[in-house]
């Protein structure tokens, strides 16, 4: 009776193997869902952050009834915005992420009293966001519309 006590005892060491040849075969499906999601998640955030610093600056100068921009060019992962009291702030997109610009730079100036833009090319002003990190290719367009400069993600 006393072997079978002490072998009912933990787990032998093929069944411990078993156990890790799952966890390692559950990390290998689920690695590349991770960092897709990682990707899509950051060019979201990043997309999200320009449009709230185009309106912020756009009602920034309506509010002071003086010139504001914000600068956008390609392959940069910062952006530039110019308030109506003169000062300037430098914006990092989350990492790994960048600007693709067809038309490099994009300037938006926003005019007073009403912080009206300068249509771009076929009155649409576009760029994208891109993730260049593992994780597969991920890019979101972004265009700024009309005078009143609507941003419209896709």
């Amino acid at each position: 009776m006393s072997t079978l006590s002490t072998r009912g005892r933990g787990f032998s060491l093929v069944e411990l193997l078993i156990a890790i040849a799952i966890i390692a075969i559950l990390a290998g499906i689920l690695t590349p869902t991770y960092l897709g999601l990682r990707a899509r998640s950051s060019v979201t955030e990043a997309v999200q952050l320009v449009a709230r610093d185009i309106e912020r600056v756009r009602l920034d100068g309506r509010r002071q009834n003086v010139m504001t921009s914000v600068t956008i060019t390609d392959g940069a992962s910062a952006y530039d915005l110019v308030f109506g009291d003169g000062s300037t702030r430098s914006v990092s997109l989350p990492e790994r992420t960048r600007f693709t610009v067809p038309t490099s730079p994009i300037e938006l100036s926003f005019t007073p009293p009403y912080g009206v833009i300068t249509p771009g090319p076929n009155g649409v002003h576009e760029f994208s966001v891109e993730w260049i990190g593992t994780g597969g290719a991920n890019t979101r367009d972004v265009g700024v519309v009309g005078l009143m400069a609507k941003v419209v993600i896709r």
